[in-house]
């Protein structure tokens, strides 16, 4: 082979392997909520918890799991911050444990909710979500009237917690893939992490066809600590899938799960696992849906 053609077919390599790396390259991305008044789209929460405990040769198990769907529309917005109202289209629960037995859907006639007659009681009540396209969530108006026991069954906290799986933080400045950003964000169950508020690491894993994947790693505080009790989380991780070009979530997902121990008295020690699955995802708008009503304030 002469060193002409040698020298050709080595910058040929060259200049292709330049062209793949650069098609490879990601260019930053604007990840925003889209959040222009008139839109309405629809999503469900979704939320799982399961107990084992175990103590001697006895072994108990307990499982919930409970889903909201949501119909909501962009009623105005401010200074860069939207209200959204959110109608409750529909609650599903199911709880097995010693305790309850429960299988309910507002969807079914007739279907019994039990102890959770709260919870399906918001069936067609109107949260209105104050949240700028970063996410970032100001405020959240609930029903007026809403009944204490409701909220209570929502986890008793504030009320900030039911939106902030689909309101997912995102970075105000483009970012590349590979790219990460940090939020806080409140937990929908305070107890299991010890507090409401925690630190999330995000990182933008991949864009395919317009969607892009995120990462996310919850930064969960140590547990208060208690006499003859041991808690130790084992699992904090979640995944987010986000529609660039409508600047919609599409899913987004938090996996906790924990090990804890106590002291029983007589050398006895009860241990089990809990673990909490929380998902948020899109909905297709129901065809006959009319805008939630704003009560006026």
């Amino acid at each position: 082979m002469s060193r002409l053609l040698a020298a050709t077919l080595f910058s040929t390599v060259v200049v292709l392997a330049s062209a793949r790396a650069q098609q490879g390259a990601s260019a930053p991305v604007t990840l925003q909520h889209r959040l222009e008044s008139g839109q309405t789209f629809a999503w469900a929460l979704e939320v799982e918890a399961n107990v084992h405990q175990e103590l001697g040769s006895d072994r108990i198990d307990s499982r919930m799991r409970f889903v909201l769907h949501f119909v909501a529309n962009v009623t105005g917005s401010k200074d860069g911050v939207a209200d959204v109202a959110h109608r409750i289209e529909r609650v599903e629960a199911k709880a097995d444990s010693k305790l309850a037995k429960i299988d309910f859907d507002s969807a079914v006639k007739g279907s019994d909710p039990g102890a959770l007659k709260q919870l399906a009681a918001l069936v067609g009540q109107t949260f209105v979500v104050a949240v700028d396209g970063s996410g970032r969530i100001d405020h959240v108006h609930p029903p007026k009237g809403l009944d204490p026991g409701a909220k209570d069954q929502l986890g008793g906290g504030d009320f900030d917690t039911l939106f902030s799986p689909w309101f997912m933080p995102l970075p105000k400045e483009p970012i590349a893939v590979g790219g990460s950003w940090e939020a806080q964000q409140k937990l929908l169950d305070p107890q299991f992490a010890g507090g409401g508020t925690v630190k999330v690491a995000h990182k933008l894993a991949s864009i395919t066809d317009g969607r892009a994947a995120i990462e996310r790693t919850f930064q969960l505080p140590p547990a208060p600590q208690r006499q003859g009790l041991k808690f130790e989380v084992q699992k904090s991780t979640g995944s987010a899938s986000f529609d660039v070009a409508n600047g919609r979530m599409l899913e987004s997902r938090m996996d906790l799960g924990a090990a804890v121990s106590r002291s029983v008295g007589s050398g006895r020690t009860t241990s089990g696992t809990s673990s909490v699955v929380l998902i948020a995802r899109a909905e297709a708008v129901p065809q006959a849906t009319t805008p939630a009503k704003v009560e006026p304030r």
